[in-house]
């Protein structure tokens, strides 16, 4: 990697990496001590911990995230310790390496200036733009690999190693975040196709192409084969192909993609002008980021069509390589038929080397001096919500309150006093199910490891076996008669369409157990002494 970037001088390489880290930081810190902002983090990090007690991804616990991102959150315990602030502070690292990559990015194919401008709307795209931007997600871990394979595939010179590293950072990617591997396929087409000049025969092109091709699946199913291996070893192969392969081609539901693109438009246009029916309301941070990157990456885009013949064939290659990147990006998320405002996690990067191109003007030493007012106002609007967090933090702190703030916290807590080491517990909501991560308990079951996922029938065949349904699954955990179950009546959404399931629930609830401890809204049920485990 350091090879692709050897055209920047060292010192600068340093010093712009540690300003990206710096505003990542200033940005996510505030943020590091609510413990849950998404409960899909806490899930990433269960099947983290699962996997650095020596389980396989899928075997003690089950998710439908490719192995790597498991094999990541294990990682991040393993470097940053195992607390929340760890898991906040490599969600920081990965946003401050996926915005480097960008600056550099930015600088090859533009300017320095316009590195710098890409590489800031991205990361404060990455962190802001919705609340659950501020927690770790697996398209914060994903992006960092894309990045650097765009970075080595945008050098002049294309050599054997570029395409093979290439090739190992997609695959890595997309055994991060499986959508991504349609980029894979549209990487390779354009390797294949267009990354090469032959002058020769077309015989000569065709082996050319095939070679270079053949170099950078290499590298492709050298990650594939690694993640595979270790089930091959166990006798666990079927576990690999059922959850890798089968259980994400049936998540995505029938929705077709227009529906789907334009949903995702509409949470755009709400964040963009929900503060205008407020009269004297002024727009929030993830207001005006969604301006400075949406809107500005629209523009971008206008000007490159319009300005398309003025630009040198090298700046056309490049412009194409990254626009290949953002569509087939935008195709995977369009195509996976939901819309997760975080999954556009995954383009804010492009759309931010499109819009820096439109503000670089703006930081021109001749006009500097006239924009420093304009530039002040965006900043303290883009840093609106980090501020009120930090004066939030502040306020707490300073009334000898913790930082450490969310249910999860104080459940665990109750746990604790109560000495539950030899109890089983089932966390129902995904609000709290951090909790067996804060008291070194598991999940009663794989299909539960996020709770939601007994209410997914279409990825209950691969977690428990074929004709499994929502009231078995909640019936095999309600079997093992847990010591304690930890619910929040009004937010079991997932049961909310699951008639019998929910009657299960009530009346297991009713006639076994009784409320023990009530924590905000979550409800601590324990067992009746005479509902025996035998």
């Amino acid at each position: 990697m350091m090879k692709t970037i050897t055209k920047y001088s060292k010192s600068a390489v340093s010093i712009t990496f540690i300003y990206f880290f710096l505003l990542s930081f200033l940005f996510r810190l505030p943020f590091f001590f609510e413990a849950v902002i998404s409960g899909d983090e806490s899930t990433f990090i269960l099947t983290g911990q699962s996997l650095l007690d020596g389980n396989l991804p899928y075997t003690e616990l089950w998710d439908l995230k490719p192995p790597l991102l498991p094999a990541a959150f294990a990682l991040f315990i393993a470097l940053f310790g195992k607390s929340i602030v760890s898991i906040r502070i490599a969600g920081a690292t990965c946003v401050a390496l996926t915005s480097w990559f960008t600056y550099l990015i930015g600088s090859t194919i533009k300017s320095h200036r316009a590195g710098l401008i890409s590489g800031t709307l991205s990361t404060v795209s990455l962190s802001a733009l919705d609340y659950d931007f501020f927690s770790t997600m697996s398209e914060h871990v994903a992006i960092v690999p894309l990045m650097g394979a765009v970075l080595i595939l945008l050098q002049k010179r294309i050599t054997s190693n570029h395409l093979f590293w290439s090739g190992i950072l997609l695959a890595t990617a997309a055994m991060m975040r499986l959508n991504l591997a349609y980029v894979i396929l549209a990487a390779g087409i354009f390797v294949a196709l267009f990354l090469h000049k032959n002058k020769h025969s077309s015989i000569s092109y065709i082996r050319t192409a095939l070679a270079r091709v053949g170099i950078y699946s290499l590298g492709v199913f050298l990650v594939i084969f690694l993640t595979l291996m270790p089930y091959v070893i166990t006798g666990k192969t079927l576990v690999w192909w059922q959850s890798v392969v089968l259980a994400p081609l049936s998540y995505s539901d029938s929705r077709p993609a227009y529906q789907v693109f334009s949903r995702l438009i509409s949470k755009i246009s709400r964040i963009i002008f929900d503060w205008s029916i407020v009269p004297l309301h002024p727009p929030s941070d993830r207001t005006t980021i969604a301006i400075l990157v949406c809107l500005g990456a629209l523009l971008g885009i206008l000007k490159i069509i319009v300005c398309w013949k003025n630009f040198s064939s090298c700046e056309k290659r490049n412009i194409i390589i990254i626009t290949l990147f953002f569509a087939s990006t935008s195709f995977s998320i369009l195509n996976g038929g939901k819309t997760h405002l975080h999954y556009l996690i995954q383009v804010m990067p492009f759309l931010s080397l499109y819009a820096a191109p439109i503000y670089e003007p703006v930081f021109a030493i001749s006009r500097l001096r006239k924009t420093i007012p304009i530039v002040a106002i965006l900043v303290v609007l883009i840093l609106s919500g980090s501020l009120k967090k930090y004066e939030q933090n502040l306020h707490q702190g300073i009334a000898g309150e913790t930082l450490f703030t969310g249910p999860a916290y104080e459940v665990a807590d109750y746990f604790r006093e109560l000495d539950t080491t030899k109890k089983s517990i089932y966390m129902m909501n995904s609000h709290t199910h951090i909790t067996y991560w804060l008291i070194d308990k598991k999940p009663l079951t794989r299909s539960s490891t996020h709770p939601s996922n007994i209410s997914k029938e279409y990825l209950l065949k691969y977690s428990i076996g074929q004709g499994a349904t929502v009231e078995s699954a909640l019936l095999e955990i309600l079997e093992q008669k847990p010591d304690f179950i930890v619910t929040q009546p009004d937010d079991i959404w997932y049961l909310k369409n699951y008639t019998y399931a929910r009657a299960l629930l009530d009346d297991t609830l009713g006639k076994h157990y009784k409320l023990v401890k009530q924590i905000q809204k979550i409800q601590i049920y324990q067992r009746d002494a005479s509902y025996s485990t035998k």
